[in-house]
């Protein structure tokens, strides 16, 4: 059992595989939170000079149906989109260079329009209630609770949510 500030919970980490999916609907009817976790290093990295990026589509599938699942209308949703790092790593920085001329070193393309993109193939399958997001990196961390926790709390601020006291 894990604690925020005066309220107890139970994470449970219910594996993301097709076959771990179908258990799911056990968990459903007393989840007050769900945190939809994205691994940002599945994400191709394609990049054009028009920014398109190749989306792990069933992620977005898998988050959509939850997202309309009605036994879970109540719950609230937490995305919190993980390795950022692992993303940035896998872009190449594109060139202010028009097609084949000769260019500059430096780099002119905006890391963030990816992750932004990436964001909203999320958001924009859910209308109807609001979706609280973070964005982590857990390639170096040993533990997930407390970077969940961390989440939680930074959600919290940039949303003005009242923290028990």
């Amino acid at each position: 059992m894990e604690k925020f500030h005066l309220i107890s919970f139970r994470i449970t980490d219910v594996g993301g595989s097709a076959f771990c999916r179908r258990k799911w609907k056990n968990f459903y009817a007393n989840t007050s939170l769900l945190i939809f976790v994205v691994d940002l290093a599945k994400f191709s990295k394609k990049y054009t000079t028009q920014m398109s990026t190749s989306i792990d589509e069933e992620s977005v599938t898998v988050f959509s149906e939850l997202s309309s699942n009605a036994i879970l209308k109540r719950a609230h949703f937490m995305i919190i989109f993980n390795k950022r790092d692992a993303l940035e790593e896998q872009q190449p920085q594109l060139n202010a260079a028009p097609p084949g001329g000769t260019g500059h070193d430096e780099p002119t393309a905006d890391r963030s329009a990816s992750l932004s993109m990436i964001r909203s193939e999320f958001l924009n399958q859910v209308t109807s209630r609001k979706i609280y997001q973070h964005t982590v990196s857990l390639l170096n961390r040993n533990n997930v609770e407390s970077t969940i926790i961390e989440s939680i709390n930074s959600i919290a601020k940039r949303n003005r949510i009242p923290l028990p006291t």
